[in-house]
């Protein structure tokens, strides 16, 4: 398996990962009172656009040359970025 190969493994698995992190806010976010449900829906929404534009990356960088991979990883890095800050604004809020 090639470096790139398993470059890609790791970035279906990160993938993976947002999935289930995302399945678990959803669920969290059901148990939460109605005024902080509408309050996260919007960061939610936001988060599912962010986890797509992840999946399309990792497609892309599966489909591109060598050159394109290195502006496909620093998207990966942005969105990545974005993820995390979302994640954890709506974390904190179904925390407080």
């Amino acid at each position: 398996m090639s470096n790139r190969e398993m470059y890609v493994d790791v970035l279906k698995s990160r993938l993976n990962e947002w999935n289930d992190r995302i399945d678990m806010l959803r669920v969290l976010v059901g148990l939460a009172r109605q005024e902080t449900r509408d309050e996260v829906k919007e960061r939610m929404d936001h988060l599912r656009t962010k986890r797509d534009e992840f999946a399309s990356k990792v497609k892309d960088f599966e489909e591109t040359g060598e050159e394109a991979n290195k502006a496909v990883k620093q998207g990966m890095e942005r969105i990545t970025a974005d993820l995390r800050e979302t994640f954890d604004e709506v974390k904190s809020t179904l925390a407080s």
